[in-house]
């Protein structure tokens, strides 16, 4: 996994709505590659567990204060936070 699709794994973590269900299930594509994951905010931290679809490479993050930490197949990751931008108004 590349540090684009890590991003978008945060990005789309972010997105997810507070007030959502304890657990957000995050199913996407990005160059091609399937990913499946779940973000849950666990005292002020959200945590994405998920796996690359077809070779099953697992990843855990963890996004808190900005910042994105944890492992993807066994190789420790750490970046910036996306930061989440305004929906345009139509």
């Amino acid at each position: 996994m590349n540090r684009i699709a890590l991003f978008t794994v945060a990005a789309a973590a972010i997105a997810a709505p507070a007030f959502a269900e304890p657990a957000t299930e995050l199913n996407f594509v990005r160059d091609g590659v399937e990913y499946h994951a779940t973000s849950v905010e666990q005292g002020g931290v959200r945590l994405i567990n998920g796996y690359e679809v077809g070779s099953n490479r697992k990843f855990n993050l963890r996004v808190q204060d900005g910042y994105v930490t944890g492992d993807y197949d066994g190789d420790s990751v750490a970046y910036t936070a996306p930061v989440k931008s305004p929906r345009a108004k139509k």
